[in-house]
């Protein structure tokens, strides 16, 4: 978020409201265009605030990540032993931050993970910490740096990510704040029964009723097959080809 002071934390207090009016959407790029939006709405007077938003669908491990003018994802396949950077500069569809174009689009980035592949979000704290002669990190410096970590333990990998950003800079403090989050899939998780999709299927309907209803905080789910159909046919938690933007 750009901008600091009582008006800043409003504006960030109103982000996280529209945020979880649209949690329960899949299609994220009409989430991320409906948040832009209404946040161009909420301030006129030239903040913005930038964002990657990220949707794990369990059933099938498939991960839906959109940015906005956020620093792209990273991601590790095991099957190769390599990092890769998930969004390419200047690709299609529009990647600015929240607030500055009214009807902007984003594009949407779907990818499937295996069991021990994992995806790395981060701020841009990272990539512009600086070496003691005034050498920023950047996009390739944190693909080695993460080469040069054992990703095969990731309960640790963060810790020595950040232990070598730390000696990058000299030992000195970061100049920005800095927020990581590493993704990985559950290979343990149980296979869902027909009771289990039973019981889901009856919970969304029943939050649905009760968002039409105005009872509680619960917002409307996306009206589409994985919502409703996949909570009792498997094949129907694979993603359709992706909609157009609009």
């Amino acid at each position: 978020m750009s901008g600091h002071g009582a008006s800043v934390s409003q504006i960030s207090s109103d982000l996280r409201s529209l945020m979880r009016r649209y949690i329960n959407f899949v299609d994220q790029r009409k989430f991320v265009h409906s948040l832009n939006n209404q946040f161009r709405g909420i301030d006129e007077s030239g903040h913005f605030a930038t964002a990657v938003v990220a949707t794990c669908w369990t059933p099938t491990d498939e991960v839906t990540i959109t940015c906005a003018g956020h620093p792209s994802p990273l991601c590790y396949r095991a099957e190769t032993g390599k990092w890769s950077a998930l969004l390419s500069p200047g690709g299609a569809g529009a990647d600015i931050p929240l607030g500055l174009e009214k009807g902007a689009m984003f594009q949407e980035t779907r990818l499937h993970l295996g069991a021990d592949d994992l995806v790395l979000l981060y701020t841009d704290g990272l990539v512009e910490a600086k070496s003691p002669t005034g050498a920023l990190l950047g996009g390739k410096g944190l693909l080695a740096l993460l080469a040069s970590l054992d990703a095969t333990t990731p309960e640790r990998l963060l810790e020595g990510l950040v232990a070598a950003v730390s000696a990058f800079q000299g030992g000195a403090a970061p100049d920005d704040d800095l927020t990581l989050m590493l993704l990985r899939p559950n290979a343990l998780k149980p296979k869902a029964s027909l009771m289990t999709g039973i019981i889901a299927g009856k919970r969304v309907a029943r939050g649905v009723v009760d968002a039409m209803l105005g009872r509680g905080p619960t917002p409307v789910p996306q009206m589409n097959r994985q919502n409703f159909l996949g909570a009792f046919i498997d094949r129907f938690n694979r993603s359709a080809k992706p909609p157009p933007p609009g």
